[in-house]
């Protein structure tokens, strides 16, 4: 079977200025000022969590100028902004491939989100006022109504909403910054996990919930034990689902 990367006929791909997260997402309209080529790395980014574009397919230069209907320059800077974000591998004389979905970089990644996302999370217990505390039970109410759609892409929207929520109560911007250098890695991993294990979606409420009580009343080295048990759960059973995939081997 060939590994080439086929790229869907559909109307998100064509118009660069609408990006769709997933099937059931409400489009988002990306401002003026936003570069073609970040318009373009955006939809190669959804379109790689999702894996509509699958671990190992080929990114043609070519066959992506003709998609968007651009030339070559703004199609390999978008290459290399997604590259950055650990999603697409860039080799000499080989061109781009979407990066491999396996038991060494989920350990790689779920490492970093243990130590990062724990800490920011007793951080925002520590530093969290009222407003954060009305943001983050606004979250967990989008996330509980997402869930009652059944729409795993829904979900996962809300889902990174209210991390990402959690994540700037903790007032760190270098924290916050970290956390981002392996987020999009991460995605790719919690998208599978809502796809492939629907009840991970209500564990997911019910421990975020045990989450954000903690971070409301103060409780930073609770909320910090639940963040980590929560990734934990979500890393075993993620590993458990690859060991039943199999992807190209990108050759």
């Amino acid at each position: 079977m060939s590994n080439r990367l086929v790229i869907p006929s559909q109307s998100s791909l064509m118009n660069i200025d609408t990006i769709f997260v997933d099937k059931g997402v409400q489009p988002i309209e990306l401002p003026s000022e936003v570069s073609t080529a970040a318009k373009i790395a955006l939809v190669l980014e959804q379109r790689i969590i999702n894996r509509e574009f699958m671990p190992g397919s080929r990114l043609v230069e070519e066959e992506l100028v003709n998609v968007f209907k651009v030339s070559r320059s703004p199609v390999r800077e978008a290459l290399r902004l997604v590259a950055s974000d650990g999603l697409v591998k860039i080799e000499s004389r080989r061109g781009a491939r979407v990066s491999q979905m396996n038991a060494t970089d989920l350990n790689e990644v779920y490492e970093c989100r243990l130590v990062l996302e724990g800490f920011a999370t007793e951080r925002a217990a520590e530093r969290c006022d009222d407003r954060d505390k009305i943001i983050l039970r606004h979250k967990l109410e989008a996330l509980e109504s997402a869930h009652a759609k059944v729409e795993p892409g829904l979900f996962f929207e809300a889902n990174v909403l209210l991390t990402n929520a959690i994540h700037e109560a903790a007032k760190s911007i270098t924290l916050v910054r970290l956390i981002r250098t392996i987020a999009k890695q991460g995605f790719r991993y919690r998208y599978l996990a809502y796809q492939e294990a629907p009840d991970l979606m209500q564990r997911s409420i019910d421990s975020n919930r045990e989450i954000i009580n903690a971070i409301c009343m103060k409780r930073a080295k609770l909320a910090r034990t639940l963040m980590e048990e929560l990734l934990l759960h979500s890393w075993t059973r993620i590993s458990v689902i690859l060991d039943g995939m199999v992807f190209s081997d990108g050759k």
